[in-house]
Order: structure tokens, then C-alpha cells, then sequence
């Protein structure tokens, strides 16, 4: 699955050339916090998720890491949704898996407000824009689409036409070349 802005468009190519992508987190959008694992002690501070963990901060923290890590050991692409990494936390912590929504409510609720936009690269997509008529954004991550387009659009950044790929939606990724396989496939190019 990908999130596109217009479903009148079947494909991503535009047909003027070479497709350039921009990634997402860290690059677009970056995180009001040191590094990214940042977020999970944040997380595990907030009120919703310790009455449905009961851990502190810092070992929830460990613990999602945790979950993300071994989940991705077990999946052949190591590509997995954040549903999945909710999943194996609360089995982990034998907690009812009704809980699952709403941890994963909070890390993006939480998400959300920790994301600024990387006004360094407007330029660079203003251009991608100008030549491909719009912009094809990739991300490794376990995120949805959906919400990452939300995010995109949200601080600006997102435009009708525009693309969003997220990894995990289809066990692929950027790290390994496949997304951009996919991506190329999708606009024509292969």
C-alpha cells in the first residue's frame, strides 16, 4: 500500500525524466529530541501508557525497543508495522491486546507533536516538484502512510499528486535497495 494525494494517478512516474525521492524522518521531518529512541522514554512517561504497561519510563523504553528489534530478527525483510511491535509488547507483558490502539495512539499522538519540518529542503523539493510535477516521499519505518502523509501535509510539505511509501507496507526497503526497486517499477522506469 501507498498513499498518494490523487487517486486519479495509477502510477508515480511522471514521465519527465529521472524520479527523485526524499525521505521522511530526520530528513523532511525531524524529531524536537536527541535521537529517535528518544521518543520512547517521552512515551513511556505519559499517563495512558503506564497504567497499560505499569513500567516506568525507562524500562518501557527499553522494552519497545526491545519489541522492535526482535520483531524485525523474526521477519524475513525486517520490515513490520508498528501494530506488530504492540502486538509482541503487550503479549510480552501478558496484557489484554484491546491495549494495543491505544499505545499505539500515544506513539503517534506523541509523534506528531515532537515533528518539525527541515525548512533546508524546500528547496531541493520545490525543484523535484518543478521537474516531475510532484514529489515522492520514502521512509523505513514501522509508521502507516497514511499518518506519515497527515504529518507531511500538516507542516506543508505534501502537495496533491504527491506519493508516500512507508517500508513496512511493503517489505521493503531503502536500506536494502528494494524500495527504490518499487518505486522505479511504480513510475515506469524498469
Amino acid at each position: 500500500m501507498r498513499y498518494t494525494t490523487d487517486t486519479r494517478r495509477d502510477h508515480v512516474g511522471s514521465g519527465h525524466g529521472p524520479v527523485r525521492t526524499f525521505d521522511v524522518f530526520e530528513t523532511a521531518l525531524v524529531r524536537r529530541v536527541g535521537v529517535p529512541p528518544s521518543v520512547f522514554l517521552l512515551l513511556g512517561a505519559m499517563p495512558e501508557v503506564r497504567n497499560v504497561t505499569g513500567l516506568s519510563p525507562q524500562a518501557f523504553a527499553e522494552l519497545r525497543q526491545w519489541c522492535e528489534l526482535d520483531r524485525r530478527r523474526t521477519e524475513p525483510t525486517g520490515e513490520i508495522s508498528l501494530e506488530e511491535i504492540y502486538g509482541v509488547l503487550v503479549r510480552d507483558l501478558g496484557v489484554d491486546d484491546g491495549s494495543v490502539p491505544v499505545l499505539m495512539d500515544a506513539e503517534l499522538s506523541l509523534e506528531a507533536k515532537l515533528l518539525v519540518p527541515n525548512r533546508m529542503l524546500a528547496a531541493a523539493v520545490d525543484d523535484a516538484r518543478e521537474s516531475q510535477g510532484h514529489v515522492i516521499w520514502l521512509s523505513d519505518t514501522c509508521l502507516p502512510s497514511a499518518w506519515i502523509a497527515t504529518q507531511l501535509q500538516r507542516h506543508g510539505l505534501l502537495e496533491p499528486g504527491d506519493v508516500v511509501y512507508a517500508s513496512n507496507e511493503h517489505a521493503a526497503s531503502k536500506n536494502r535497495g528494494d524500495l527504490y526497486a518499487l518505486v522505479a517499477r511504480d513510475a515506469g522506469l524498469e
